[in-house]
């Protein structure tokens, strides 16, 4: 699962800062692959992730549940502006033993009037936002094959670097928004260059250096 690089809030924290944190929320805790919150459900409270991660889900057009990312270990999500504005689009389900650190819309307020975490939370919102722009650039502008690689370097990153990912083509086209076809497909080409060995649920890239390259050479400016 990745959580494409996303910054850490509570790493953007001085320890006190954290505590303070901490202090106006509620933790709550989830056993793996609890419910955190479903689709359509009214609460989109702003949270923090304490301890474990969350994978993210919406529905496909086939009518079935396609993971499109994770929250991780001290992450924020949620509305940070207004965790009032229309129902939750995705369901979460945590990821092993999961803690979660929800905020009122009164607790809320109080976090919003801490200059030190609001310039934490723009900073994130600004990567985020950065990142979706990305994403929208490389799918008008990127082969599938070359958005795959991108995203499996990206997964890689997030779960510290490791070449070997454990993950299942559905899970990949997910995260990609393609099908299963064309992420077979995408796959079979950066075998067949070397680049990448797949198995069963699992693709461990080859050359770290020689995959970043031959996304560069394919990237546009």
């Amino acid at each position: 699962m990745t959580d494409f690089g996303v910054p850490s809030l509570l790493d953007l924290l001085e320890p006190a800062e954290v505590e303070l944190l901490q202090s106006l929320g509620t933790c709550k805790s989830f056993k793996d692959g609890e419910t955190v919150h479903q689709r359509g459900d009214s609460d989109r409270h702003f949270q923090v992730i304490i301890r474990g991660s969350i994978k993210v889900m919406r529905l496909g057009y086939d009518g079935q549940e396609v993971v499109v990312g994770a929250v991780n270990a001290g992450q924020n999500y949620g509305d940070p502006i207004d965790a009032r504005r229309g129902p939750r689009l995705l369901r979460a389900v945590a990821r092993g033993d999961t803690e979660v650190l929800q905020f009122s819309d009164s607790s809320y307020q109080q976090v919003l009037a801490i200059p030190a975490i609001v310039r934490a939370l723009y900073h994130i919102a600004m990567f985020r936002l950065n990142r979706a722009i990305e994403t929208i650039s490389d799918e008008r502008t990127m082969p599938v094959e070359v958005r795959v690689a991108k995203l499996l370097q990206s997964m890689r990153i997030s779960r510290g670097g490791s070449p070997r990912i454990e993950c299942v083509q559905d899970e990949l086209a997910g995260l990609a928004g393609v099908t299963t076809v064309t992420i077979a497909k995408s796959l079979s080409t950066l075998r067949s260059a070397g680049l990448i060995e797949t198995g069963y649920r699992n693709v461990t890239i080859c050359d770290v250096t020689a995959l970043d390259d031959w996304i560069s050479d394919r990237s546009s400016d």
